[in-house]
């Protein structure tokens, strides 16, 4: 069995039960990443059909570039928010949503940048600037 067709089926797997898991829960799921592992889902299955050579890259790429780095850039942001390294929080914020660049992550991001900011004026200038445009979720 050829090496590409396994990371294409792997990488595949882990796209539908992701996609399975964000279907069933709608309410709380992100549908920017729904509609990332359906493209991923879509361009695996594609590549796969028409042969590539190269499936497994593609479908791998994809899914470090627009589903994993997103996420783990979360995970930092949070991590350094948490322990009040709020430049770092906004650092990893902004890239995460510069490869995701969806609402939630943007609005994240924007809120990290705030919380970032030395005069505390500024910070709270720049939070009720977010409050006025935040939907009800946010």
């Amino acid at each position: 069995m050829d090496w590409q067709l396994v990371i294409a089926i792997n990488v595949m797997i882990i796209s539908f039960i992701a996609l399975v898991f964000g279907l069933i829960n709608r309410r709380s799921s992100d549908p920017w990443m729904i509609a990332v592992h359906a493209l991923i889902l879509v361009v695996a299955g594609v590549a796969l059909d028409l042969g590539s050579a190269n499936a497994g890259t593609y479908a791998l790429g994809l899914f470090v570039v627009l589903a994993a780095a997103p996420g783990l850039l979360v995970h930092y942001a949070n991590r350094a928010y948490l322990q009040a390294r709020y430049a770092d929080a906004a650092r990893f914020a902004a890239w995460g949503a510069r490869l995701h660049p969806s609402p939630s992550m943007t609005f994240n991001a924007a809120v990290m940048g705030a919380l970032a900011a030395d005069d505390a004026g500024e910070s709270v200038a720049m939070l009720e600037a977010l409050l006025v445009r935040a939907t009800p979720p946010q």
